[in-house]
């Protein structure tokens, strides 16, 4: 599928919702188009590290926005699955000269299954995050342990 993407490094997790509040010309396009695209929310990629082609990102659900007369928008998201960029490209933003442009691309949902209990479920989250945020969970387990 071919979605827009926004980039903010962050932490994320699956069914953990999150908001935005979306400012730039580019992200004000993004939810502009995504909202039209769908007649109402839809989904966009989140990417938490660098955009790039065989990066894995977020896919989130618009679960809530509100838009306002100068386009900005507060949104509420919920992150419903991991995806691998497959290609990418910039689109300029319509009406703007001057400004970013709004990054698309190529996404494949990742197949992902629910563990069940917690240790499990752990280990298979571990598995979609990024390298610092494995050293940070690591590092979070360490602290915990020598208590």
């Amino acid at each position: 599928m071919t979605l827009p993407i926004f980039s903010m490094s962050n932490f994320l997790m699956l069914n953990q919702p999150t908001g935005l509040f979306l400012f730039e010309p580019r992200y004000r396009w993004l939810i502009q188009r995504t909202i039209e695209e769908n007649n109402g929310p839809g989904i966009f990629v989140y990417a938490t590290s660098s955009v790039a082609v065989g990066t894995q990102q977020w896919l989130v659900q618009v679960t809530d926005y509100n838009i306002s007369a100068d386009g900005s928008a507060n949104v509420s998201l919920l992150p419903v699955a991991k995806c691998q960029l497959r290609e990418l490209w910039a689109e300029e933003v319509p009406n703007y000269e001057n400004v970013p442009d709004l990054y698309v691309g190529l996404v494949e949902e990742l197949p992902f299954t629910r563990a069940i209990g917690s240790e499990s479920e752990h280990r298979n989250r571990v598995l979609f995050l990024n390298n610092d945020e494995v050293v940070r969970i690591l590092n979070q387990q360490s602290e915990e342990a020598a208590y």
